[in-house]
């Protein structure tokens, strides 16, 4: 039972100040603390959904090329934001149809891919409007994880990226990064809760404060990040090895994608949510 202030002992009076003078002298430890606890709010909103739909804009920040007025100059480079768009339907526990169309620098439409769920077969299909002759037959899955990882780096790691929150599985690789909570901040009309999280992963989440749904999320996607998150799956495999985890297969597949990845793709990308359904 609390006690009032009044109540309490000079001995118990001063404990209550220690705490807080601690608290007070180590702002980055309670800031831990709070990432952890909407993180985890977050996860709990998502892992336990029957049924999730979301539209989203997927931005890249290029540098192009763009022809000079003056002839002496040449080439001359800018900044410009791609913005390529995707969605996602999942029904619990594996059903699940994905899309994405990834653009080139004239934000036409280069590549669209999905996931599609066939009985117990999962279909993975890439097409290029621009270039027909490219499109090959769809890849056929036995489970959704691999048709995920199989698709990670075609969609910018947009279906690998919300399956680490949808899947419970998953969430014990992002909390086991250091989670910070550096402030709150509006995006639109929102206001959000902003989490920066490092460790093997690099990653900012934009979190509603008012039901933890995610609103944005900014995450690397360069060769050092993607070996980061190698070595920390090379410590799980060595774990599922140990204790004859049948994950151990599909931890290998990912080392090894991430161990020798695609040579093209973006350093980094935001994840901007457009609209989102989370039913129980």
């Amino acid at each position: 039972m609390l006690q009032s202030p009044l109540t309490q002992t000079p001995l118990q009076r001063a404990l209550v100040w220690l705490g807080l003078a601690c608290l007070a002298a180590n702002p980055l430890s309670a800031a831990k603390q709070d990432g952890e606890e909407i993180l985890r709010h977050t996860l709990s909103l998502y892992g336990s959904a029957g049924y999730i739909s979301c539209d989203v804009q997927i931005q890249e920040e290029v540098e192009v090329y763009v022809n000079s007025i003056e002839f002496e100059r040449g080439f001359e480079t800018e900044r410009r934001t791609l913005v390529h768009t995707a969605s996602l339907q999942y029904t619990r526990p594996d059903l699940l149809f994905a899309r994405w169309n990834i653009v080139d620098g004239s934000q036409q439409i280069a590549r669209t891919g999905s996931i599609s769920t066939a009985e117990d077969i999962y279909i993975l299909a890439h097409q290029y409007p621009q270039k027909p002759e490219l499109t090959e037959e769809p890849d056929q899955y036995e489970n959704l994880n691999q048709a995920i990882d199989y698709s990670e780096f075609s969609s910018f790691r947009f279906t690998a990226v919300l399956r680490d929150f949808f899947d419970p599985s998953f969430h014990g690789d992002l909390l086991a990064n250091d989670i910070e909570l550096v402030g709150t901040r509006k995006l639109g009309k929102l206001r959000c809760h902003v989490l920066k999280i490092e460790g093997y992963k690099s990653m900012t989440l934009w979190i509603d404060r008012k039901n933890y749904a995610l609103c944005r999320i900014d995450y690397a996607t360069d060769y050092g990040t993607l070996q980061g998150e190698a070595a920390w799956l090379d410590w799980k495999l060595n774990q599922a090895q140990l204790s004859l985890d049948p994950q151990e297969a599909r931890i290998q597949r990912r080392i090894n994608l991430y161990r020798d990845p695609p040579e093209i793709r973006p350093d980094s990308c935001t994840i901007v949510f457009q609209g989102q359904n989370i039913q129980p």
